[in-house]
């Protein structure tokens, strides 16, 4: 969208400053040149790509399959918008977790052809191996099967592969830090809030409040 405004000098002639920009609604919109029209195929594909998104749970790996696929075949072009413009005009999905979602579907199809078993079932369980890429996905997947009886949750997928990192195109096993113990003064602090809660079952808001101003000079 252009604009234009007039400035007038001391000699009276007059210049025309002109400016473009755009507003919110038209960032991310194709140009009208740039828009291809969708053929009868693709609009079979972006149709069977956004009915598997309306059946899938959100994070599964069926959304992000399908999102790869409309991302990957410029499907999203049906309505002059960018991909990202897509994503949150049409299923209110963020940029970052879009992509996220496609990495995720993408090592799941390396997964999928390696023959492991079992599969993930969803985009958090394949995000801490996304950032080793495909070529690592299934040696290490077979890592966290084993390490969790073939039954892992996201946090313990994260676990499994906290020993692991991807240097100079290999991957190496890494010493982890030891977890520091708790110090006097945090036992300290427990074993008084621990007390003192106990105590607010039966105080009165007055009393509660002269409690914590104990507890606020006795941390100090």
């Amino acid at each position: 969208m252009k604009s234009s405004k007039k400035s007038t000098s001391k000699t009276g002639s007059t210049n025309t400053v002109k400016a473009s920009g755009k507003t919110k609604a038209q960032a991310g919109k194709l140009t009208a040149k740039a828009v291809k029209p969708l053929t009868k195929t693709e609009k079979k594909v972006l149709q069977a790509a956004e009915e598997a998104i309306k059946q899938g749970n959100l994070g599964s790996v069926e959304i992000g399959l399908a999102l790869q696929s409309i991302q990957s075949n410029n499907l999203y072009r049906a309505g002059g918008r960018s991909f990202p413009l897509y994503c949150r005009e049409r299923w209110n999905l963020g940029e970052k977790y879009a992509y996220r979602l496609i990495g995720a579907a993408q090592v799941f199809e390396k997964l999928k052809s390696s023959g492991v078993k079992p599969l993930p079932l969803n985009e958090a369980q394949i995000r801490t191996l996304v950032p080793f890429g495909k070529k690592f996905a299934a040696s290490l997947w077979k890592e966290v099967l084993k390490q969790t009886d073939n039954k892992p949750t996201a946090a313990e997928v994260k676990s499994a592969l906290a020993g692991f990192a991807l240097v100079k195109g290999k991957i190496k096993k890494v010493k982890l830090k030891p977890k520091s113990k708790p110090t006097k003064r945090s036992s300290k602090t427990k074993r008084l809030v621990t007390r003192t809660l106990k105590q607010f079952e039966h105080l009165s808001l007055a009393k509660i409040k002269k409690a914590l101003e104990d507890i606020k000079t006795s941390l100090r």
